[in-house]
């Protein structure tokens, strides 16, 4: 009973490995960073109609912060994924 346990724990390691060293596929990536690319670029129309008057001049400096936060995020992502 106990070696049918250590059989099935030795086989779903085998499979987690067999997950971790399959490298996710570019065109998933490309994607990934052109979506990113045009939601960052869409998000200035969407927050200046949320401000009104002179707060509408925070619509440049949040979109900045936002994206430099998002594309730093899917860079460390690329490094994670390819650590060596």
């Amino acid at each position: 009973n106990i070696d049918d346990h250590i059989a099935q724990l030795s086989q779903i390691i085998t499979d987690c490995e067999r997950i971790v060293r399959t490298p996710v596929p570019l065109a998933y990536s490309a994607h990934t960073s052109r979506l990113l690319t045009m939601w960052t670029g869409t998000l200035p129309f969407v927050l200046v109609g949320c401000f009104s008057g002179v707060h509408r001049l925070m619509t440049v400096p949040l979109t900045v912060f936002i994206a430099y936060a998002l594309l730093c995020t899917e860079e460390l992502g690329h490094l994670i994924e390819e650590p060596f």
